[in-house]
């Protein structure tokens, strides 16, 4: 319950920050292909643990120009989501590829699905599709708010599409980094 708690007020903090215009992102170039690599990597424990497939993605190397701590936060939070929503023998792919000079960021799963009364306010703060499940496995409601402020920040865009029993795909399109030589 503590930990719990700890999450609710960093999370608090963030959102106040965030709606203050006091959240500075940084912007640097950022080899998303690499960090998604790096990020699923770390995660892959957890995806093990649960019996759960982890596999990624990465065609070409694609930039950015952002916030590494906060795409970090992005990435984190939505391979987390997809291995916790996702059943024992299930599969979470993560991708990275580049269409119409945005980097595309996908993170798909064969989990549980979300109904599509819930679908357009999963991105509301504090709204959870099943409040019991959310509490019990720590979260706060309010994950998916702020990897939506981050994405909107970095001047990007976040969708997901959802099939109850079959699984959920959150699709990021960020603006490609300009390539200089």
């Amino acid at each position: 319950e503590a930990e719990r708690l700890g999450h609710l007020i960093s999370d608090l903090l963030v959102l106040a920050r965030t709606d203050e215009n006091k959240i500075a992102l940084e912007r640097e170039p950022i080899h998303l292909d690499v960090l998604t690599v790096d990020v699923a990597a770390t995660m892959e424990w957890l995806a093990a643990e649960k019996d759960i497939t982890l596999e990624v993605h990465v065609d070409k190397p694609a930039s950015v120009i952002g916030d590494e701590v906060r795409l970090i936060q992005v990435l984190m939070n939505l391979i987390d989501n997809a291995i916790n929503y996702t059943n024992p023998g299930g599969r979470v792919t993560v991708k990275v590829d580049i269409r119409d000079k945005n980097v595309w960021l996908t993170v798909s799963d064969t989990g549980i699905g979300i109904a599509e009364e819930h679908v357009e306010h999963i991105f509301e703060r504090f709204y959870r599709v099943d409040p019991a499940r959310s509490r019990a496995a720590g979260s706060t409601g309010l994950g998916l708010s702020i990897v939506d402020w981050i994405v909107r920040a970095h001047g990007g865009t976040i969708s997901v599409e959802s099939q109850v029993g079959h699984g959920t795909t959150f699709t990021v399109k960020l603006p490609l980094a300009e390539q200089t030589s």
